[in-house]
C-alpha cells in the first residue's frame, strides 16, 4: 500500500522490538512497559515522517489497548490515523509465523489472534480476510478508507 503513494513509508513495528538487546516476550505481563515504549517509539517515528509530508503504513500489531498512547503521540502532529485490523483464521496466521526468525512466534501468534477475535467498539475496524487475495484485500481497505470507516477520532481516544 505504501508504494502506491510517492510519498509512501512503510513502518514494520516488529522492527523496533529488535533494536531491544534483551527483550521480553511480548505477551508477557512483564513487557508491558517494554511493549509500550515500542509502540510510543512506532507512532513518534510515524509522527516524524508525517510531519515532512510522508504518507504513512505502519504494518504490525498495534491492540486496541495501545490506542490511547498511539492518540497521545500523534495528536499534537495533527495526523489522520485509519486503523485496519486483518483478522485471518489462526490456521492462516499460524502458518505465516511459521516463516519468521522470531523466538516465540506460535506462542505469540496464538495469544495475540485471541487479543484481536472481539473489538467492542472498534469492531468495525476489521476485515476478514479468509479467502481474499492481497489486492482484494487492500480494495477493501480503500473503499472503507473512502467512506470513513477506519478512521480514529484521536482526541476522543488520547484521554
Amino acid at each position: 500500500m505504501a508504494e502506491q503513494s510517492p510519498r509512501g513509508v512503510h513502518i514494520v513495528s516488529d522492527l523496533f522490538y529488535r533494536f531491544i538487546a534483551h527483550r521480553l516476550l511480548p505477551i508477557l505481563p512483564e513487557s508491558h512497559d517494554q511493549n509500550a515504549t515500542v509502540i510510543s517509539a512506532v507512532a513518534r517515528s510515524v509522527g516524524a515522517f508525517a510531519a515532512g509530508g510522508y504518507d504513512m503504513l505502519v504494518d504490525g500489531v498495534i491492540g486496541p489497548w495501545f490506542i490511547p498512547l498511539v492518540a497521545r503521540e500523534l495528536e499534537p502532529v495533527g495526523v489522520a490515523v485509519d486503523y485496519v485490523v486483518l483478522r485471518a483464521p489462526l490456521e492462516v496466521t499460524l502458518a505465516r509465523a511459521g516463516n519468521r526468525q522470531d523466538p516465540g512466534a506460535e506462542q505469540i501468534v496464538r495469544h495475540m489472534h485471541d487479543q484481536f477475535a472481539q473489538l467492542g467498539t472498534l469492531e468495525r475496524h476489521a476485515i476478514e480476510t479468509e479467502g481474499q487475495s492481497p489486492d482484494e484485500t487492500v480494495a477493501e481497505i480503500r473503499r472503507r478508507q473512502r467512506m470513513g470507516a477506519l478512521r480514529l477520532e484521536l482526541a476522543r481516544h488520547a484521554g
